[in-house]
């Protein structure tokens, strides 16, 4: 008994360590629009303590984030903003998490993590990326549906092959909204894949959709996404 009361003692008479930066958030939520190239987030703070703080780093968790600061030392009392921007790239129809480190030469709370999470819309439905013929099959065209499901129409522009070893052909099912693409091999005697750029009026990262064109061996291209999307 005598043990434990002088435990309890200890406990409650060491200093406990607070963090004097203290964040207004520690996530910032933001909504991608289909338009988008990047979004940006700020993280505001303050000095909460009696002595000056100085942000020695900051780490972002992937080259598509990026945090920036006006200065490095808040006095007491001092507020500042974390700017950060994320490029949206090619993710599409999920939730995305990135992480930025701040590192302090506070000695009670040397670090702060934040998180900047991103809802990115999905824009199309796209029956299949790769199209398949097996070595030695009739050279008979195959088509792809794509469907616009963004808030807004999207026009398919073109489809334009990689070489002259296949023909690729757009057609407009329903203006900014259904398209089909036709797709004919000009040889199936050899395995062989092909990319065939699909040219949107998007201004942004994904002005282009990929299909492919293989001849031989057919694998799924449906790879499982867990989310939130953190790499």
């Amino acid at each position: 008994m005598r043990t434990s009361l002088v435990l309890f003692f200890i406990f409650i008479s060491a200093p406990i360590a607070f963090a004097q930066l203290k964040f207004d958030k520690t996530t910032v939520e933001l909504s991608a629009t289909q338009n988008d190239n990047t979004v940006k987030g700020d993280f505001t703070f303050k000095n909460d303590g009696d002595y000056p703080i100085t942000i020695k780093k900051l780490e972002t968790s992937c080259s598509c984030t990026t945090a920036a600061l006006d200065k490095k030392t808040y006095q007491p009392g001092e507020s500042g903003t974390i700017k950060s921007e994320f490029t949206i790239g090619h993710h599409e129809g999920e939730v995305v998490e990135k992480f930025i480190t701040v590192t302090t030469d506070d000695a009670k709370h040397e670090t702060n993590q934040l998180t900047l999470r991103t809802n990115v819309p999905k824009l199309f439905d796209i029956e299949r990326k790769f199209t398949y013929w097996k070595p030695g099959d009739a050279k008979t065209p195959k088509t792809v549906k794509i469907k616009v499901v963004a808030k807004d129409p999207i026009q398919l522009i073109s489809a334009k092959p990689e070489s002259d070893k296949l023909a690729a052909e757009l057609k407009e099912i329903s203006p900014g909204r259904e398209y089909q693409v036709t797709i004919t091999p000009a040889d199936t005697s050899q395995a062989l894949t092909q990319r065939i750029d699909i040219t949107t009026n998007l201004n942004t990262d994904k002005k282009i959709i990929p299909l492919y064109l293989r001849i031989g061996e057919e694998y799924s291209d449906v790879l499982p996404t867990t989310q939130p999307v953190t790499k």
